[in-house]
Order: C-alpha cells, then sequence, then structure tokens
C-alpha cells in the first residue's frame, strides 16, 4: 500500500516506477518514559528497470525530508537511504531515519514517475512488545566490551564523479582480535546551487476617478507575477474606496476662570466645544516641607585692615527706636560726630544642600536688591553693602526656587553694635551662611 503522501502517476508498460513504501515506526523515549520521536523503516518496491537496475543519486530525485527541510546525513548512528535500485515485487532492501514525534518524514523517488511515502506517530509501530516473562538467573559478568566506533566521515573535494564535492561516511568495527575494520560505504553528494529567481514585482496601484461605482474615487490594487515563460501576469485586484469628507471640525471657547471660582478655587480655565464644557483648574502649592539640619560653621575670615579715617563731620542729632532685640530692649540711640554710620561690606555665602536644584535665587536687604555672584556647583555670595547705615539690626532676605518650590532665608546684620558677627548665633543667625 502507498503510505500517505505519495504522488500518484501513471505508468505505461515501458516506464520505470521505483515505489518508495514505508515498514513501520519505532517510537524512542527519553529518561521520564515520554517519546521523544520514532525510527521509521522505509523499503521500496521497483519496476521497468534494466538488468543492472538504476542508480539515483541522493538529491533532487532522490530525497529525505523531515517536516518539510531536506535531511543531510552527518550524524554517527545514522544511515543513508538507498540510491541503487533493481527490479523487484518484494521488499528486499530498507534504511531507518530519526524524526522528532511531532513531525513528519517522507522519502520521495523519481524515476519515470515520482512516487514518495511518509511516516509519522501515527504509522504502524513496529512489532509490539509482550508481556514481560519471568526474570532469569543473573548470568556470570561479561568481558567489558570495547568502545563503540563513530563512522568515518570524509569531505570530498570536487570532481568529475563529484562535480559539486559529496561527503563520505564509512561503517567502522572492531574485527575478532580487537582491530579496526572498515564496512560499507555510503556518499551524500552536494546539490548543485539553484538559479537565482527573479526580482519579485511590486503591486500595479490605478488612481480611479469618482464615478457610479465610487461616488469619492477609489485606489486599485492588482497582484503581479511571472508566469513559466516569464511574462508578467495580473492576479487578484483589490479596490479600496475614498471615504467621505467629514464635517467641519468646531474650534472650543476658553474662558479664564478667577481664583475663588467654585469650581476652581486656585482658578483655572473653561473650555467649550459644542455642547461639552471642560474646566482645567490651576493645581494649589503644596505645603513647603521640613527644613533640613543646619551643617557646621565654617571659620571666621581673617579681619580686613581699617580704612582711611574720613574728614570731620558735622554734628547731627538723629533719634531711632532700635528693634526689639535683647541686647537693644527698644534703647533709643543717637548718631555723633564720631558715629556717622557703618563702614562694614559683609559677604553672605549661600550653600545648597546636595541634590537640591536651585533656580530664580535673589537676595534683597531692607528691600533692595544685591548682586549675588556663583562660587561653586553649589555655592553663591552675596554682597551686602551696610556702608552708611545708622547703628541697628538690618534683615537680608534670600528668596529661591529649591526644586520648583519657593524657599525664603532670611540672616539678620547688627550695625554699630561693637561685634561685627553679631553676637551669640542664635535664631535666624544661628549659622554664619544661608542653607537652601
Amino acid at each position: 500500500m502507498l503510505a500517505a503522501g505519495a504522488v500518484p502517476a501513471t505508468a505505461s508498460a515501458t516506464n520505470s516506477v521505483i515505489a518508495p513504501r514505508t515498514v513501520c515506526v519505532t517510537p524512542t523515549k527519553d529518561a521520564t518514559n515520554t517519546v521523544v520521536g520514532y525510527w521509521a523503516t522505509f523499503t521500496y518496491t521497483a519496476s521497468g528497470l534494466t538488468g543492472q537496475g538504476k542508480n539515483i543519486p541522493a538529491g533532487n530525485k532522490n530525497q529525505v525530508t523531515i517536516g518539510g527541510s531536506p535531511v543531510v546525513f552527518t550524524q554517527s548512528g545514522q544511515q543513508p537511504w538507498i540510491e541503487r535500485f533493481v527490479n523487484t515485487t518484494q521488499p528486499k532492501y530498507a534504511f531507518q531515519i530519526w524524526f522528532p514525534a511531532n513531525s513528519t518524514v517522507e522519502w520521495t523517488v523519481t524515476a519515470d514517475v515520482t512516487r514518495s511515502a511518509s511516516a509519522n506517530k501515527n504509522t504502524a509501530h513496529c512489532g509490539e512488545n509482550g508481556l514481560p516473562g519471568e526474570p532469569g538467573t543473573p548470568g556470570e559478568p561479561g568481558e567489558p566490551g570495547a568502545p563503540g566506533l563513530s563512522p568515518l566521515i570524509e569531505e570530498l573535494e570536487p570532481s568529475l564523479e563529484y562535480p559539486n564535492g559529496a561527503i563520505r561516511i564509512t561503517e567502522r568495527t572492531y574485527g575478532s582480535n580487537g582491530e579496526i575494520v572498515l564496512g560499507q560505504q555510503y556518499v551524500v553528494r552536494n546539490g548543485a546551487d539553484g538559479k537565482d529567481g527573479k526580482d519579485g514585482l511590486s503591486p500595479l496601484i490605478e488612481v480611479l476617478e469618482p464615478s457610479d461605482e465610487y461616488p469619492n474615487g477609489a485606489i486599485r490594487v492588482t497582484e503581479r507575477s511571472y508566469d513559466e515563460d516569464g511574462e508578467i501576469v495580473l492576479g487578484q485586484q483589490y479596490v479600496v474606496r475614498n471615504g467621505k469628507d467629514g464635517k467641519d471640525g468646531l474650534t472650543p471657547t476658553m474662558t479664564a476662570l478667577p481664583v475663588g471660582d467654585e469650581r476652581c478655587p486656585a482658578g483655572g480655565v473653561e473650555i467649550a466645544a459644542a455642547e461639552t464644557v471642560y474646566v482645567v483648574c490651576n493645581g494649589r502649592d503644596g505645603k513647603d516641607g521640613v527644613d533640613g539640619k543646619d551643617g557646621v560653621d565654617g571659620k571666621d575670615g581673617v579681619n580686613g585692615s581699617n580704612g582711611a579715617d574720613g574728614a570731620p563731620g558735622t554734628t547731627t542729632i538723629v533719634y531711632m527706636t532700635a528693634p526689639a532685640t535683647t541686647e537693644s530692649r527698644g534703647a533709643v540711640l543717637a548718631a555723633t560726630a564720631e558715629n556717622k554710620g557703618s563702614k562694614r561690606v559683609a559677604k553672605l555665602k549661600i550653600v545648597a544642600r546636595k541634590g537640591k536644584k536651585i533656580s530664580n535665587l535673589k537676595v534683597r536687604v531692607e528691600g533692595r536688591r544685591v548682586k549675588v555672584k556663583r562660587t561653586g556647583s553649589r555655592t553663591w555670595t552675596a554682597t551686602v553693602d551696610l556702608r552708611g547705615l545708622p547703628r541697628g539690626t538690618y534683615a537680608a532676605e534670600v528668596t529661591a526656587r529649591v526644586n520648583g518650590r519657593r524657599v525664603t532665608r532670611k540672616h539678620l546684620y547688627r550695625v554699630l553694635y561693637g561685634n561685627p558677627k553679631g553676637g551669640a548665633k542664635t535664631g535666624l543667625n544661628a549659622t554664619g551662611f544661608v542653607r537652601l
């Protein structure tokens, strides 16, 4: 019986026919007793061959495929398929090939006609095992056998006999004296390179004008290919109709919402589109984070040299109330000819904590903005000019955006109190610099 996948053919009396046959399959299992593949056994019958038979080398006319892919034998223990065929009505010669459990193996032979046979997991299994017999008496241990020999594999260069080269596989066994004996040889010929195919054809694309069939026009796409004579043949056509133009969209109306609006307490925008109204509210300012711990004070710098004495001034009595601090206690202070005003120019150092992003840094003294100079990757210095100011306490206000959040810090300066460092470091003057 011809196996599944065989190609039917009608042979005349003079046709030579070689018909592959599937004998059976033998399952192979892994360590978990799961079937992972099968050994398929193939044979053949033949008629119409000459008395000497017919030689069909492995290739396009004598091919074994597994899962549709041609097989090339290079593994130890594999047997090349039959290449020499003689007339026979009863199978005389056979070979085996292993294939995975989820695949199919097929042997195809072309003489004057093409015939094939295939096998898969559903093919009849070779003789099923009977019930196990009673265990026999263990025999004496035998002598260790010689290691098995893998076949000898040789690569043959192109020659007159093998124009594209080949691989020769020679079986090897041990003789009665332990010597290596060469056995049957098999030659697997390399196939010739096929001709390059023609470049593929892109489809034919046509723009169709509006018509009764296509009121808005369309695009027609036609497949193209080559026939056996190399001529271009038109194939399946597809028509993609153009859609109708949609209605014009409406421009939304946008209205700003003031702070205090019942829908957006922080203000926002009202967007009206057709019959739909959307409200986009401004976000509220988040709460200020907790200030980090102040760093250790730096060492005091060296005092500068005293400046030259100024010209004698006029005597003017000025009455002013000092801020309510522990040192002044609200006393009334006076500026005299000897005490006309401060000569001090202070440097206020500003330090950013590691990982903080600083922007919009500004420094003001009593509302007046002063110059700020960047002195490092995380440090700035502001020049605080206190010259000419009467005795009192003055505030330097530092404002900046720290990681996008507005932050304000203050530092106090005491003028004409005798100690330019401001006495004990407490309150806003706990450190000699400002940390952001």
